[in-house]
C-alpha cells in the first residue's frame, strides 16, 4: 500500500519521520511525496535517502490559494494525484507517525467499504460548528441536512483504488478550487458572524465531511478504529472520558508536530 504525504520546508523532517515509520512498521511500498515549495536541498535529500522508492511531485499553482498553508487545497490535490496512481494508499499528514505494524489494515479497509475516513463522536464536532454557510451553499448541500453530520478526521485518509473513490476525491478537489468553499482559513473566528453557529471553518475537512454524507459513505463512530487510525488528540480534547489505547494505535495523530527539528540541516 502506497504512502502519500505533502509538506513544505517547515515540516520536512516530520515527513522524514513519517516515511521512516512507514518503512519500518508498514508496507514499505512506494512513497508519493508532494512538495509545497520544498527547497531543492530537501528534494535531493529525499532522493539520496530513499532512491527510486520516493516520487516527488510539486503542487501546481492551479488557483490563487493553491499554496496557502492554512487553506489546505494542496492536501486535496495530493490525494487526487495519489488516487491517479491506481493503487490503494494511505494519505497521512506529515506530523503523524506509524507506530505499530498491523496486518488488519487491508481487512479494515474492506470492512469500511474501501475507505478509512473516521468521524468524530462529540456533539460539538458536527459540521454546523466548523463549516461556513457559504460552503454548504456552494456545495449544494443544505446546512439543515448536512450540518448535523459529524466532522471527519482529514489528517489520515486510507483509500482503496476504486472508481467510486476516484470520483469522490475528484469532487473534493474540485470544490476546494473555490476559495468561497475552501476558505476562510481556520484562523478566522466566527466567520459567519458573532451569533452564528460556525466557530471556525475547517477547509478541506469540512468539504470531506460533507461529501462523506453526500456519497452515503458515512458510518457510525467505531471505537476500535478510532484507537487505531483516529485523531486521538482531538478526541481527548473534546471528550474527557476518552482514553487512547496506546497499545492499539497504528497511526498516531500529530505525534511529531511539536518536536524541534530546527537544529537539523540537509
Amino acid at each position: 500500500m502506497l504512502l502519500a504525504t505533502v509538506t513544505n520546508d517547515n515540516f520536512f523532517f516530520n515527513a522524514i519521520n513519517l516515511i521512516d515509520s512507514y518503512k519500518f512498521n508498514s508496507f514499505d511500498d512506494e512513497i508519493l511525496f508532494f512538495s509545497l515549495n520544498l527547497a531543492e536541498s530537501c528534494k535531493k535529500h529525499l532522493k539520496k535517502r530513499y532512491g527510486s522508492q520516493v516520487h516527488i511531485q510539486d503542487i501546481p499553482k492551479v488557483c490563487n490559494h493553491a499554496h496557502d498553508v492554512k487553506t489546505f487545497f494542496y492536501k486535496t490535490y495530493a490525494i487526487k494525484a495519489a488516487m491517479n496512481h491506481g493503487q490503494d494508499f494511505i494519505y497521512s499528514d506529515a506530523t503523524n507517525e506509524i507506530v505499530k505494524f498491523t496486518t488488519d489494515l487491508k481487512e479494515d479497509l474492506k470492512k469500511r467499504g474501501g475507505r478509512i475516513i473516521l468521524p468524530y463522536n462529540h456533539e460539538m464536532l458536527k459540521n454546523k460548528y466548523w463549516t461556513t454557510k457559504k460552503c454548504f451553499e456552494k456545495m449544494g448541500c443544505l446546512e439543515e441536512k448536512y450540518g448535523e453530520t459529524p466532522q471527519h478526521w482529514a489528517g489520515t485518509q486510507i483509500y482503496a483504488a476504486t472508481e467510486e473513490n476516484k470520483q469522490f476525491v475528484g469532487e473534493m478537489c474540485e470544490h476546494m478550487l473555490d476559495i468561497e468553499v475552501a476558505g476562510p482559513d481556520m484562523t478566522a473566528k466566527r466567520p459567519d458572524g458573532e451569533n452564528s453557529l460556525c466557530i471556525e471553518h475547517r477547509c478541506d475537512q469540512s468539504v470531506l465531511s460533507i461529501l462523506m454524507k453526500k456519497y452515503g459513505f458515512y458510518k457510525d463512530f467505531d471505537l476500535e478504529l478510532a484507537h487505531k487510525y483516529g485523531d486521538q488528540q482531538t478526541l481527548v480534547d473534546f471528550d474527557k472520558t476518552y482514553r487512547p489505547q496506546m497499545d492499539k494505535i497504528v497511526i498516531y495523530s500529530r505525534k511529531s508536530k511539536f518536536i524541534d527539528y530546527s537544529n537539523l540541516e540537509v
